[in-house]
């Protein structure tokens, strides 16, 4: 693959019109980078994975605005209830995991290990788990 990294390569299984070329680029990056993307997300083409994504889980349905970045063994994930929205700008530290129907606000930052169950205001700093805010 070059110089490709899971980046470029999500991006590309994005905007293929191919099904068979989506479901390529996910089964690619599920066992050579080891982390769970499915190409189908709404995720846009600013969105920065770190490391490769390696250990990453994106749930489908989770929701993803621009310039985001992820760090290594991030969780996104459904509750019951439903999925995230992650707004513009959002950090979110190696190992965070943030569940269910909530909004993390624009320019927010994650830390690392935080467990995020509720909210985040923009330009907040959530930290810890239980997760708790410490600047906003």
């Amino acid at each position: 693959m070059g110089d490709m990294d899971i980046n470029t390569i999500l991006r590309s299984g994005r905007h293929s019109k191919l099904k068979l070329y989506r479901n390529f680029t996910y089964w690619f990056c599920k066992h050579y980078f080891g982390c769970d993307i499915h190409p189908d997300m709404a995720m846009e083409d600013t969105v920065r994975i770190a490391h490769n994504g390696l250990g990453c889980f994106i749930n489908k349905d989770a929701v993803i605005a621009e310039n985001v970045v992820i760090q290594h063994h991030v969780t996104i994930g459904r509750e019951k209830n439903g999925v995230p929205v992650i707004s513009e700008g959002v950090y979110i530290g190696a190992y965070a995991i943030v569940l269910g129907k909530i909004k993390v606000g624009k320019n927010a930052i994650i830390g690392a290990g935080c467990v995020v169950t509720k909210n985040v205001p923009d330009n907040a700093v959530a930290v810890g788990n239980p997760m708790r805010i410490i600047a906003h």
